[in-house]
């Protein structure tokens, strides 16, 4: 074992000794070779076990706890305060005409734009014969507008092809139109389209 960290066991073994109650003179005797380290460190341990511990006057802890609630009690009015006011800042807008113009024409335009992602997304399913079937070409049309890529844009239209004749078929099978007005359209729409 290193000798300082058999010091250190030693004054561990003191310090445990002195909190028992045992003198120092009678611990130290104990370790003759070491009682020349030993004795300031216990002496030193000794006076401060004696040292009063002095306790708050009486009233203290009470006065401490209410200044620490009436503390928690401003803060929380203060944040009260500050959250009415932004409420109420935002609620003079809302309370004047220009305010309720914004939240109508908010409202306005939130209730536009579920009604149209509604229709597109029954337009989609749509087949010819539905009074919803124009606004699903409209889309197609409008999808093959925001392609600038030619080739790719003759592709996507190749595509939309093919799709209007699965439903000019599937609108036959399901007797929504006869069959000679799809064959009549079927034969106008081109096979695939001229690369330009």
């Amino acid at each position: 074992m290193r000798p300082e960290r058999d010091f250190a066991l030693v004054l561990d073994e003191c310090l445990d000794a002195l909190q028992r109650g045992i003198n120092p003179e009678t611990i130290l005797k104990q370790y003759p070779d070491k009682a020349e380290r030993l004795s300031p460190l216990l002496k030193t341990a000794a006076s401060v076990a004696r040292t009063p511990n002095p306790s708050p006057p009486k009233g203290t802890e009470i006065a401490s706890k209410a200044r620490l609630m009436r503390v928690l009690a401003e803060q929380k009015a203060d944040s009260q305060r500050q959250k009415k006011l932004v409420m109420d800042e935002l609620g003079t807008g809302f309370r004047q005409k220009h305010g309720k113009g914004i939240v109508v024409f908010i409202c306005s335009l939130a209730l536009v734009f579920i009604l149209m992602s509604s229709i597109c997304a029954t337009a989609a399913e749509s087949l010819p014969g539905s009074p919803l079937y124009p606004v699903k070409l409209a889309m197609q049309e409008f999808h093959l507008m925001l392609i600038f890529d030619p080739e790719k844009r003759h592709g996507q239209q190749d595509f939309f092809y093919w799709v209007r004749k699965q439903d000019l078929l599937a609108a036959v099978e399901q007797g929504r139109i006869p069959q000679a007005d799809a064959q009549g359209t079927l034969t106008a729409m081109p096979t695939k389209m001229n690369k330009h």
